[in-house]
């Protein structure tokens, strides 16, 4: 064993070091956000960020779909999607009356185990859809608005 394998950082606060539990999926996410980072890194289009953004977040987590949400005024527009069904692209929806607008009205992670059972959901926004549990991160896009 080496000095810093299980031992954690020297600096207040910061967290022990913990080894992956499945390493060869880890390091598959590893070289996911590496793309993703170099892709970014050579593009200022919107719309080639939005599909590096996600595609990234699908790869990383095995979902069934991810979507990229922007703050539109008191609106959220769904601009992009990478589905197994297309479900909510070009939609706007109120900030107030849907979970992605609750993540970015409060800057905060939103993650959501089961859409049904959630009161924090619309009840029945997602019945007809594929969608039994989610997250929503919200970020800073290249205008500053939060998404």
């Amino acid at each position: 064993m080496t000095e810093m394998q299980g031992q954690g950082s020297d600096t207040p606060g910061a967290t022990p070091y913990t080894p992956p539990r499945d390493p060869e999926r880890y390091f598959r996410g590893v070289e996911v956000l590496f793309s993703a980072v170099q892709a970014l890194s050579f593009t200022r289009e919107p719309g080639q960020v939005q599909r590096i953004v996600k595609t990234a977040a699908r790869q990383l987590t095995g979902s069934d779909g991810a979507c990229f949400v922007l703050r539109d005024g008191a609106s959220c527009h769904f601009v992009d999607e990478d589905a197994v069904t297309p479900l909510w692209k070009g939609m706007r929806v109120p900030l107030s009356s849907c979970i992605e607008g609750s993540a970015m009205l409060h800057r905060q992670p939103v993650l959501v185990r089961d859409v049904a059972a959630d009161d924090r959901v619309l009840p029945g926004a997602y019945d007809a859809t594929f969608v039994r549990s989610l997250a929503v991160v919200p970020g800073i896009f290249v205008s500053g608005e939060t998404s």
